[in-house]
Order: C-alpha cells, then structure tokens, then sequence
C-alpha cells in the first residue's frame, strides 16, 4: 500500500476546508435583488446575453454582469460549484504574486502564507458578504480581481527577467482576452490596470526592453476594454444619477475632502493595517536612508501600497454614500502590500512573522466564524421564512400584500457586517412576485413585522 503523504495531505485538507467554507456562505447567502428578477430575466443563455446587452445600454455596463448572468441561467448551483474554485485559485494566485513562482505542494514551506491570506480575503477585506458570497458582487469584484492579479504577476515577471516572454498565437489571443476582461472590469480595476500598463511601457522603452508583443496586446486589450466600459450608454445614464449633480455643484474644497471620510472609514474596516503598515514601512525607509527601496520586497510593498490606494481614491472619489461593497479590489490590494512588507521584514531581520501572523489569522478566523456565522444563518431562515409567507400571500391574492423586507445586518465587526439589498426594492416586485400592491411596512412597526 502506497504511504500517504503528509505535506500533500495538509494541502489537500486546507483546500478542503477553505472551499467548503466559501460554498457553505454562498449558499446561505440570497439572491440580492439582482439576482432574484435575473433569474426571470435569463431563463437561458440567449436571454443572459440579450438582458447583458440591455444593461449595457440602460445601468450597468461591467462584464461581470454577463458572467452573472450566464450563471443564473443554469440556476446557483452553478455559482455554488465555481465560486470555492474561484476563491481558492484566487488565494493561490496573490501567493504566486508575492512570491514570484507557485506555492510549493511538496512541503509546507508556503503553508502559513496560504493560512494567512485564505483567512485575510475572508475577514479582513471590506463586506464580503457583497463580494465574495453574493452571486452579483462575486462576479463583479472578487471574481474581477483575478485578472488584476495576473496583470500584476505578468508585469512583475518582466520586470525581473529584463525582457517579454515570445508568445505562440493561441497564448495572445488568451492575453488579450484576458486584458480586454481587466479593462471592462469595474471602474477602478479599469483605470489602474490602464495607467499601470502605461507606465510600465515607459519604463520598458527606457530600459529597452521590447514592447511587442506581449506589452502592446495588454496594452491594447485593456484599453479597448476600458473605452467600451465607459463610453456605454449604461455609463451615461449612471452619470444622471442626482447624487452626480450634488457633486459637481459641490465646492473644490468639498470635492477635494471628499475621499478623506470613505478612505478613513476604509482603514478602520480593515483594522487600521494599511497606515499600520504605512507607518512601519516609513521608519524603515528612513533608518536605511532609502537603501529598502533596493528590496523587491520592499518595492512591491510600496507599488502595492501605492495601487490600493489609488483603487480605493477612485471609488471614494464617487458621489456615492454608504456603500462600500467596491472597495474589494483595494482592500485586497492592501492586504498584498501588508503582506509584502512582513516578508521583507522577515527576511531582513531573520524572524518568523509570516508563521507568526498565520497563528493569529487562524486564531482569529477559529473565534470569529461563529460570531460571523450567526448572521448568515438568520438571514437565510428570514429569507425563507418570508418566501414561504409570500407563497401564502400569493394562494389568498390580496388587494395589498404587506411584506417586511429584511434589512442590514451588524456583523462581529465592522467590515464583517451584512448588507443585503433587499428583492422588495425593486421596481418590479408587484409584477414578478406575482402579487398586487405591495406595501413594505415601517421596521419599527411590530404589529406589521410579524410573518
């Protein structure tokens, strides 16, 4: 009998785990609004493409709404199968990122850099309920971001070997689809990815370092990308929302201060790490008078750094309140340069930090998921309890159904909480709830409350 093998073994049982956990919340979590009237709107994949184009045109032109709506045509399930995949190789490709090659397998070298950060995209990104578990922002931010990372890993590998890979015809088509996916991603992701691939281009010329092909195909998928995401109709029609014309009325001074209360609210979601992490990273650029900088570890701290805040600037910048579900690709980012720097530090001062934060990351994800999953749990028996009501609702066909719609929820901690956008909320609940008027009662009415 062939002897199990005990590296491969804990591998195999972390990636276990992990997926199991992000399936069991995908399928706690309901169908946002979105979702629910898609699922009419794309009973099949013609009627997903045709509802993506008309979103383009009318709301929302990010493709991630295509890949969206492609999966609610074959029902969640679909999601429930690929979303764990999604977020495991997601995890795996940050760790391809900061080290420069794959996690190795064979031993449990890489092991605690896998703890940490499986349980960082979890906890320490900003509401992941909205990106990670929920179908619509899943394909939108957390799903997005895997380009992104791979944009990134590419750039990093040219940057080290002095010089672009020859690429074979099938590999440039694969290329530019994948920078043409960046550059229709989501507004920020877009932006950065564009002005990232230019500078490198110049970085590139002046290193005479050729640009073609590889450079020019990203290059040119991310632009074309770009150009589509922001000149659709869709785009425009976003851009007459009230809230636009509040903003540009607004004084440059407001303007200008704008970012600073959503960039402050970010940080402390994410425990105050990125001007921990901007803080430490200073003194030790000054003690070493700039000598840190020679350290690709460092370096990649500082573009890291540099790149989330400048993803996080971009949506703060919108005339947007209260909503912080976007903030996923910065977040992230953030937590990529905190990751960075405690690998540069670890290896400058000989210590064990990456270890040393994977026990707290374990620790910590170990205390709080019970905490964490209580809302989860709660919403999803609301949800069905109230599914249930209006299928009572529907037997008896009232004049006027009241219906209370289920509200936001306070998570653990602050990034942790639930905000779920409610299918009541919609404009067309009466005609595909199949029910009359439908009134949703004040929350502070008890008597209405009750199901």
């Amino acid at each position: 009998m062939k002897k199990i093998n005990f590296n491969y073994t804990c591998w195999a049982f972390a990636f276990t785990l992990f997926a199991l956990f992000i399936f069991v919340f995908s399928y706690l979590y309901p169908y946002g609004a979105d979702e629910y009237f898609y699922q009419f709107r794309c009973p099949d994949l013609i009627g997903a493409v045709k509802t993506y184009f008309f979103s383009y045109t009318h709301n929302n032109p990010r493709i991630g709404l295509l890949i969206n709506n492609i999966i609610i045509a074959n029902g969640k399930w679909l999601f429930l199968i690929l979303n764990p995949l999604m977020q495991l190789f997601l995890v795996l490709s940050i760790i391809r990122l900061i080290k420069g090659k794959r996690a190795e397998f064979s031993s449990l070298k890489d092991f605690p850099l896998f703890v940490l950060l499986a349980a960082a995209s979890v906890f320490l990104v900003v509401q992941p309920d909205n990106t990670l578990f929920w179908l619509g922002g899943a394909c939108n931010y957390s799903w997005s971001f895997l380009p992104f990372v791979w944009f990134l890993i590419f750039l990093r590998h040219i940057y080290e070997t002095g010089k672009t890979p020859n690429l074979k015809i099938w590999q440039s088509i694969l290329l530019f689809i994948g920078a043409f996916i960046l550059g229709m991603s989501n507004e920020n992701n877009s932006i950065a990815a564009f002005i990232i691939i230019s500078l490198f281009i110049i970085y590139c010329f002046i290193k005479r370092i050729k640009t073609w092909p590889a450079l020019t195909i990203i290059f040119l998928g991310v632009f074309i990308g770009l150009v589509l995401l922001f000149a659709a109709p869709g785009s425009y029609k976003r851009a007459a929302h009230p809230l636009i014309a509040f903003f540009q009325q607004a004084s440059i001074l407001e303007k200008l201060t704008w970012h600073y209360p959503k960039l402050q609210d970010l940080a402390v979601s994410m425990f105050l790490i990125p001007p921990i992490t901007m803080v430490l990273a200073l003194l030790e650029l000054f003690s070493t008078r700039l000598k840190a900088l020679r350290n690709n570890d460092f370096l990649y701290w500082a573009i890291s750094f540099l790149t989330a805040l400048f993803l996080a600037a971009i949506l703060a910048g919108a005339p947007i309140l209260g909503n912080s579900r976007a903030f996923y690709s910065a977040s992230a980012m953030w937590i990529v340069s905190f990751v960075f720097l405690i690998k540069y530090f670890q290896e400058a001062y000989k210590l064990p930090l990456i270890r040393i934060f994977a026990w707290a990351a374990f620790i910590f994800a170990l205390i709080i998921t019970p905490f964490f999953s209580v809302q989860y749990i709660a919403l999803h028996s609301w949800e069905k309890a109230r599914s249930v009501y209006i299928e009572k609702l529907r037997a008896q066909n009232p004049p006027t159904a009241y219906i209370p719609y289920l509200d936001s929820v306070d998570g653990p901690t602050r990034n942790l909480k639930i905000s779920y956008y409610d299918v009541l909320l919609s404009k067309e609940k009466e005609k595909l709830l199949g029910l009359n008027k439908i009134v949703i009662p004040n929350k502070d009415d008890s008597q209405l409350n009750i199901i």
